[in-house]
């Protein structure tokens, strides 16, 4: 009788045969709290940490060596039922390093080395535990695995997001793999990743909050004047500002890695409508958290926060271009008609929602274009798209565009780009929507020139702090790919020879680039640079027009300056072929305006205007005359006097009394006597009446504006009298 094979059981069914306390054998449950062994776990040490960094280190790569070289039967009970394990792996999520800090630029050979080990470890670890079946021997049911993982907190979805944070980049494949195999046998996982989209909206409504001001995520109540945006009041400390900038980068990165290596995970992210929340963000909470890095005194930290902003809003585009891409695909593969409508209304909303936000709209251009988008639908579902509003969104895109790169300094798209996407009659996109790209060939270096440029432009639009001449290096060294220049840049993963440039190097000529690799003066920017006179970019200079010392003039004085005429005689001849030039001898010093009345005769003679007879002045005359003179002037101011009743200034008094009359004429005579208010000098005492009516006169002057003195003021101008 042969032999009968046994199967293979899987672990949580597995039995072991052991020898108990007393020596007897027995079997025991290959998955269970016995196989666990207490030991002191290391937690990974962030880099900043101090002096014992490397010591620290090691201790939690040898618990990570442990761990990994634990039996099938092992590994699984060491990590279900020590929460210690766990903790250890959390730790390193946490506190890894990410491709955007600044402290991996500068960190020793020694560390890089260590943290590369440590990082390969964790990422063995976490593909062991997702990993159902090792061996023929060594496997777990496809229920249990995926009870065990979620219902132990092994992995969850925070500590997804840090796993594609972390090796989405390094092991996008296998990651890949790894993250659909664990949602695949855990249907648990779908429910928490729909949560992932409002997580991620109220994260972004939180830092709005904080940065711009307005209602309080979850809360219909408005907030109180003391709590609103504390950042625009120059409250927010260095602390609280650097846990924000990193909560944002952190959050952004690794939502965009999740959605490009999940794409199942997209159609449920899509139902909370991030791009609008995305794009609002983008327009006015980035440049807040801006504002607030003038704050910052130290230089190297702000721009540590700058690059994390940066990357930030990278991944916000990306992230609005995956779900944009995504509802588009998603309407052309929708065979029901009703749905495919629904979507697309709701996605011709979105578009027409995010017009509102033109640098969003702007920037998102650099990514991609939203008419290509449009195109495709129209040519795949034209039976569903109303082709006059998509036109209207196409136009009002571009001219978002135009209005915002205009405002900006920035370059507008190409006319041919315009024309293009305004509609759709031909079935294939333009090569210049599609490929921006043009080919570069030997013939064609202008053409390359211009694509270069513009590539500069739309990669400073991201990372400003950069300067165009290290990025035209960059760009030439890949192929002029945007995108892998912008990702080496990020992740600081560019090659030695441009890791060693200047960042902020300003782009050269092509005469000075072409001369010399290294130019002598690479900072030296000048109105005058590149003329007929700059020996800096020229070998030959024609030194005959160079006059050195003073120039002597031919004209001896200012007279004869104005009395040569040669250049009119030069340009004389000139101007004789247009007919403009007349051969008249013109004499501009005669005036001939009174010539017609030459013989200028007055017939009649007023005895006015004859001449007054010479009169001899006072100085001269004699003593003589000087006293008949005056007698004489005395007797006619005498007899002038009797006969002229006129005066320069009238009398007062008359005109008082001419006023009265006028008064009386007017309203008639005044109904009773006026109080007495001037009384008996001052010292003899007032009787009873005088002071009752000063009393009266005191209280009813305010029924008067300003007591009439204005009006009286006119009156006297008008009269003839003199102010005082």
């Amino acid at each position: 009788m042969t032999g009968v094979v046994k199967k293979p059981q899987s672990l949580e069914k597995m039995l072991i045969n052991v020898k108990d306390p007393d020596g007897k054998d027995c079997k025991k449950l290959a998955f269970s709290k016995d196989w666990c062994e207490e030991r002191q776990w290391m937690h990974f040490p962030p880099l900043y940490f101090s002096d014992d960094w490397f010591e620290a280190a090691s201790e939690f790569e040898d618990d990570m060596m442990w761990l990994l070289s634990l039996p099938h039967n092992k590994f699984w009970s060491q990590l279900v039922f020590d929460p210690g394990a766990r903790s250890a792996l959390i730790s390193y999520l946490q506190k890894a390093p990410r491709s955007y800090d600044r402290e991996l630029v500068d960190l020793a050979p020694v560390q890089k080395e260590i943290l590369t080990r440590v990082h390969n470890l964790v990422f063995k670890i976490y593909s062991r535990l997702i990993t159902i079946k090792e061996s023929e021997t060594c496997f777990i049911s496809k229920d249990v695995h995926g009870s065990l993982i979620y219902d132990n907190y092994l992995l969850d979805v925070p500590a997804m997001l840090d796993l594609c944070l972390l090796f989405g980049t390094s092991e996008k494949r296998s990651l890949t793999k790894l993250l659909q195999s664990i949602t695949k046998s855990q249907p648990k996982y779908s429910s928490d990743l729909q949560s992932t989209a409002q997580m991620f909206v109220k994260a972004l409504k939180d830092l709005d909050q904080y940065f711009v001001g307005g209602v309080a995520s979850g809360s219909s109540e408005p907030l109180k004047l003391s709590n609103i945006c504390p950042a625009s009041r120059g409250m927010i400390k260095h602390e609280q500002l650097q846990d924000y900038v990193v909560f944002l980068v952190d959050i952004v990165s690794s939502v965009a890695m999740l959605l490009d290596l999940l794409p199942i995970v997209i159609s449920s992210f899509i139902t909370a409508l991030p791009e609008i929340e995305i794009s609002q963000f983008y327009d006015q909470t980035l440049p807040a958290m801006h504002q607030s890095l003038l704050q910052v005194e130290n230089e190297e930290e702000s721009k540590s926060l700058a690059l994390k902003i940066n990357v930030a809003r990278v991944n916000l585009l990306n992230i609005a271009k995956i779900t944009l891409v995504h509802r588009c695909n998603s309407i052309i593969s929708e065979s029901v008609f009703s749905r495919a409508m629904e979507q697309m209304e709701e996605y011709l909303t979105v578009l027409s929602e995010l017009l509102a936000y033109p640098k969003f709209v702007r920037d998102l251009h650099s990514f991609f274009q939203i008419s290509c988008e449009l195109r495709r639908l129209h040519e795949n579902r034209p039976d569903i798209l109303d082709e006059s509003k998509c036109n209207y969104l196409s136009d009002s895109f571009i001219l978002c565009i135009e209005s915002s790169s205009q405002e900006s300094g920035r370059k507008s798209p190409s006319p041919s780009e315009s024309s293009s996407t305004r509609s759709f009659p031909s079935k294939e996109p333009t090569p210049a929507l599609l490929a921006p790209k043009l080919p570069v060939k030997e013939d064609n270096i202008l053409a390359e020139d211009i694509l270069i440029e513009s590539l500069i432009s739309s990669i400073q639009e991201m990372l400003p702090e950069l300067g165009a001449g290290f990025l035209k290096k960059c760009l030439k060294h890949y192929n002029l790919d945007k995108e892998a220049v912008v990702n080496a840049v990020l992740e600081e993963s560019l090659p030695s020879g441009l890791k060693e440039l200047d960042r902020t190097q300003p782009l050269l000529s092509s005469e000075i680039e072409a001369g010399s690799s290294v130019p002598v003066l690479p900072l030296r920017l000048n109105v005058f640079d590149n003329d007929e006179f700059d020996i800096m970019s020229r070998n030959h200079i024609d030194t005959s027009r160079i006059h050195q010392g003073k120039r002597k003039s031919k004209h001896k004085n200012l007279s004869q300056l104005l009395d040569d005429k040669s250049e009119l005689v030069e340009v004389k001849d000139f101007y004789k072929k247009f007919g403009t030039v007349a051969d008249v001898v013109y004499d501009d010093e005669y005036d001939d305006t009174y010539d017609e009345f030459k013989e200028f005769k007055i017939d009649d003679v007023n005895e006015d205007l004859e001449r007054r007879p010479f009169v001899t002045p006072r100085v001269l005359r004699k003593k003589e005359d000087l006293v008949a003179e005056e007698e004489e002037e005395e007797e006619d101011e005498e007899d002038t006097s009797a006969h002229n009743t006129d005066s320069f200034v009238q009398d007062p008094a008359l005109l008082r009394e001419q006023a009265q009359q006028r008064r009386e004429a007017k309203y008639g005579p005044p109904k009773g006597p006026r109080g007495d208010v001037v009384g008996k000098p001052k010292g003899q005492g007032q009787d009873a009446n005088t002071q009752l009516n000063r009393r009266r006169k005191d209280a009813s002057k305010s029924s008067r504006g300003n007591h009439n003195r204005r009006a009286g003021a006119e009156r006297k101008l008008r009269q003839g009298l003199i102010p005082s």
